[in-house]
């Protein structure tokens, strides 16, 4: 029987990027004046993707299935991280850009 305790470490490891991607989205925002939509449906997928495997355990599904779930959770924090990341340099750049710091 599958058990949730089985997954306790990618379960750490989706917390700590999650975690990792909320404080890049503040500072996206932050930098950008702008809610970046991208990073937080990245954020909402891993979260259905969390509730998918819990929801497989208590049934007793498949271990796979379970970890499969969990593995694109943590790989939804990723891209929300780098969706967050991608929108703080744009702005950045186009900021540069327009003060001629980026002149080529």
């Amino acid at each position: 029987m599958t058990e949730i305790t089985d997954f306790a470490t990618t379960l750490t490891q989706i917390r700590r990027e999650w975690d990792k991607a909320e404080h890049s989205l503040k500072i996206a925002e932050q930098v950008g004046n702008q809610v970046i939509f991208p990073a937080i449906k990245e954020l909402r997928y891993a979260g259905r993707r969390i509730v998918d495997a819990l929801a497989e355990c208590a049934s007793g599904g498949d271990a796979n299935k379970v970890r499969a779930l969990l593995d694109d959770a943590l790989f939804d924090c990723y891209r929300a991280r780098h969706d967050a990341v991608d929108a703080s340099i744009s702005t950045i750049a186009a900021e540069l850009d327009v003060l001629g710091v980026l002149a080529a």
